[in-house]
């Protein structure tokens, strides 16, 4: 599992958290230039927990033990200013078209610059090989994910690749049971618990289909369950646009890095099949 994106991880995570854990947390985010030079004793003591409610903290955000979080603590704080890392502003009223447009660009910007530090490049490594070698590629979603997954098929039959974007989600089930060892299933779910994208999720993976899920950073979502593989997008989006405006450009972003780690993995056969796919736009005489 990828370390990165630490903050990111934090702040999803800390909804769920226990009470000691959320102690470690607030002290943590409140001090985290300190906390770079503390070790385990000091933490516990100053957070008022233990040293294994720590540890225990650690691996469950994702890191080996505290020193690798602490590590990852120090690489995002010489990177940027975790608190302001991620800057997505509700629309309001009062609003005027000036502060709209405002709003929308940082909230997109900032989202795409969070989701940049959560792709895995190992994993991203492997699902294009994934992809590469599948073949047939089904894709699952439903709602905005589903325009994602429209986009995803768009590009992948540039290269030649047999895949399967369905609008009806029985369609998609009906896909899902009919795959085998050879196929590739990609699930794509913001809040990752789609039901219906983690039903098909689960049937795919019952035929012994590889599972590529991109969902928020999430580390125990219902759908990173069922998947081999997650390929993370930014956990944070205001609830007037929920699932809508920032986290579909993440997620369109990511469709856009795995596709070009495909091309770039086999070029010579995927540029040559996309030059012979170029369709000529020139007037007919």
């Amino acid at each position: 599992m990828s370390a990165k994106g630490l903050f990111i991880r934090i702040k999803d995570y800390r909804s769920r958290a226990s009470a000691a854990e959320k102690n470690i947390i607030s002290f943590v985010w409140d001090n985290m230039g300190a906390v770079t030079s503390m070790n385990v004793r000091d933490l516990a003591e100053a957070s008022f927990t233990s040293s294994s409610t720590i540890i225990r903290l650690c691996k469950k955000l994702g890191f080996k033990g505290y020193r690798e979080f602490q590590r990852e603590l120090l690489y995002e704080l010489a990177a940027s200013d975790a608190r302001d890392e991620v800057v997505l502003e509700d629309i309001a009223k009062e609003d005027g078209l000036e502060q709209v447009v405002r709003k929308v660009m940082r909230s997109d910007i900032s989202s795409l610059e969070a989701t940049a530090r959560l792709v895995s490049l190992d994993v991203l490594e492997v699902c294009a090989a994934r992809v590469l070698s599948a073949r047939t590629i089904n894709l699952f979603g439903i709602g905005q994910s589903q325009l994602v997954c429209r986009d995803f098929e768009a590009k992948l039959m540039r290269i030649n690749k047999q895949c399967h974007a369905y609008g009806d989600w029985h369609n998609q089930l009906l896909s899902a049971k009919n795959m085998s060892e050879r196929d590739l299933a990609v699930a794509i779910s913001y809040s990752g618990m789609t039901r219906e994208t983690v039903e098909c999720a689960r049937a795919a993976r019952e035929t012994g289909a590889c599972v590529i899920a991109m969902t928020r950073a999430q580390l125990d979502s219902p759908l990173a369950r069922q998947a081999d593989y997650v390929l993370n997008v930014s956990a944070s989006e205001p609830l007037l646009r929920s699932g809508t405006m920032a986290s579909r450009m993440s997620q369109l972003v990511v469709i856009d890095m795995l596709y070009a780690a495909c091309v770039t993995e086999d070029f010579e056969r995927c540029s040559a099949i996309i030059k012979h796919n170029i369709i000529s736009k020139e007037p007919q005489v």
